[in-house]
């Protein structure tokens, strides 16, 4: 969730430079300006040359981010009224199964932390939230979900070119580690802004070169083309999924130690995937649909309990 960043003071002098705008209450808890901010940066909902050259888009989306911020508010405020409780042990036994998941020891985990500016006590306690989230999904939402092999049919055939699979595929990549990022800057932040600046039309190839500790950093990035039986299962999928030229938000690497960038930019020799192949996927795909549509209900039922104030 995106924390509070600041409430003014009631009597702040008339000549004080004002840092932050409150722009909506929930209940006792405002939103500001600069939530919407970072709302937008994180979410990338809409391109960045788009929100420079067109008003309107820029009003409709801060509009959408608004009330995606007031949603989360709320949700988070029925969260807590649960009153579900996740103890440390749940907490550490998660940290240990993404631990066994990613093959990463602690340390290497904490110097990760680290090296974004989050303290250990601070990632554990978004564990907890995420835990205490899906607790409260598993009692209100997802006992009002049924979904049957029909359904799944329907999905897939709706989608069918999304799951298209392609015998070889080129990507570009820019591997980020803590020496590969200029000195002062926080690695997740400045991956951050490579990411807009690639987005907003910079060169990935000349990028990659200055700043990838990759294997195809040399190339520019460049991985050539590669057969996809020859690729790790989730890399396999994740570059199947990608579109064209779109430039993936920064992700952690397998090993934890370093922060991927990646662009798809060729696939050929093109193949139908029957369902049975990719069954899981759709599966996953159309139940987070699903689950979104029922969670965006279940907000809007409990709105009418909260105090909501708009000051645009």
């Amino acid at each position: 969730m995106l924390a509070l960043i600041l409430i003014l003071s009631l009597n702040t002098p008339a000549h004080a430079e004002i840092v932050d705008k409150i722009v909506a209450l929930v209940d006792d808890e405002a939103i500001t300006e600069s939530d919407i901010t970072k709302a937008n940066i994180n979410n990338r909902l809409f391109p960045v040359a788009v929100l420079q050259n067109k008003d309107q888009n820029r009003r409709t989306t801060h509009h959408y981010i608004l009330q995606s911020l007031i949603d989360e508010k709320i949700l988070q405020k029925e969260i807590e009224k649960s009153d579900i409780k996740i103890s440390d042990l749940d907490v550490d036994n998660s940290i240990r199964d993404i631990l066994v998941k990613k093959q990463m020891k602690r340390e290497t985990l904490e110097q990760t932390l680290k090296s974004s500016g989050m303290s250990w006590n601070n990632y554990k306690e978004s564990i907890r939230n995420n835990m205490k989230q899906e607790k409260f999904l598993q009692q209100e939402i997802y006992p009002r979900i049924r979904i049957a092999d029909y359904d799944l049919q329907q999905y897939y055939n709706k989608n069918k070119a999304a799951y298209q699979g392609y015998g070889k595929v080129r990507f570009l990549e820019i591997f980020l580690t803590p020496e590969s990022v200029p000195a002062g800057e926080n690695p997740v932040d400045f991956a951050k802004k490579l990411v807009a600046r690639l987005r907003g039309g910079e060169s990935f190839e000349k990028l990659a070169r200055q700043y990838s500790k990759g294997p195809f950093a040399s190339d520019g990035g460049n991985s050539g083309l590669l057969d996809t039986t020859s690729l790790r299962g989730d890399l396999k999928e994740l570059l199947l999924a990608l579109k064209p030229n779109m430039v993936t938000d920064p992700m952690p690497s397998p090993d934890g130690n370093g922060i991927i960038i990646m662009k798809v930019v060729e696939k050929t020799n093109p193949m139908d995937r029957p369902l049975n192949e990719v069954k899981e996927m759709v599966r996953r795909e159309y139940a987070d649909e699903v689950v979104g549509n029922e969670l965006e209900k279940f907000v809007m039922e409990a709105r009418s309990q909260h105090f909501v104030e708009i000051r645009e």
